[in-house]
């Protein structure tokens, strides 16, 4: 049985079209049975394919549907793209309605300095922001989590907290005295930079769960299931439905 309408559709066309071909080749092409039959078989090999793909397709959501639910994707690691996209949905939502917003998470993490595009969006919003992970929160994205009013997971999610990584690259085999000095501030504004993110990422992730640091310091770049999230408190419940 047809599992769509769409499917359906094409089954019947299929059967009318091939009709006409054993009508019409007999008749006007003079096709043997032979040659018919093959380009019924190569008609409904396409059908099959095209239903098989439509099936396969992970979700087809389209951003209608998204915006009527008021529901924000991050999907993917957090660039500078991926940090204004989040940020300019959430701050068109507001203008919406004060409705709450929820943010569906399943990202490896990303860059410390995009990220804080989106937990300015965050604090500035008037609609309570609902953080929801899919499948993993990890580095950044688990401080996305943090960040948002109530925080849910679904059960066979996993998170992974660690602190920023500070890199600075030297790509140079010759290199004069003042482009050390350049280096050598370069690098300490880079540390400078990694430590006080850090510090800001620690704070909100000990203000949501109540860890201490050093209890917190314990499970850095640990993977953590949703049950034992829920315990350290990084999450408010497990569901099941959106």
């Amino acid at each position: 049985m047809p599992k769509t309408l769409l499917e359906a559709i094409f089954q019947i066309t299929g059967i009318l079209v091939v009709s006409f071909l054993f009508s019409a080749g007999i008749r006007f092409f003079d096709l043997s049975s032979t040659q018919i039959i093959a380009v019924f078989l190569m008609f409904w090999s396409c059908i099959l394919i095209f239903t098989h793909i439509q099936r396969e397709k992970p979700y087809n959501v389209s951003p209608a549907t998204l915006k009527e639910l008021r529901i924000v994707l991050c999907d993917e690691p957090i660039t500078y793209k991926v940090a204004i996209r989040l940020s300019l949905e959430l701050y068109h939502f507001n203008r919406l309605g004060s409705d709450p917003i929820k943010i569906l998470i399943n990202s490896p993490g990303g860059e410390a300095r995009w990220l804080g595009f989106i937990l300015c969006a965050i604090r500035a919003s008037q609609s309570p922001v609902i953080g929801i992970v899919v499948g993993n929160a990890y580095s950044a994205a688990m401080i996305l989590l943090q960040s948002c009013r109530q925080r849910f997971a679904f059960p066979e999610a996993t998170f992974l907290y660690h602190p920023p990584a500070a890199s600075y690259v030297i790509g140079r085999t010759s290199i004069s005295v003042e482009q050390i000095e350049y280096d050598i501030q370069s690098l300490s504004q880079c540390l400078s930079f990694g430590k006080r993110k850090k510090e800001d990422y620690e704070k909100i992730v000990m203000q949501r769960s109540g860890l201490s640091l050093e209890n917190l310091r314990a499970i850095e770049n640990r993977e953590i299931t949703a049950s034992y999230a829920q315990t350290l408190n990084f999450i408010d419940g497990i569901i099941t439905k959106i």
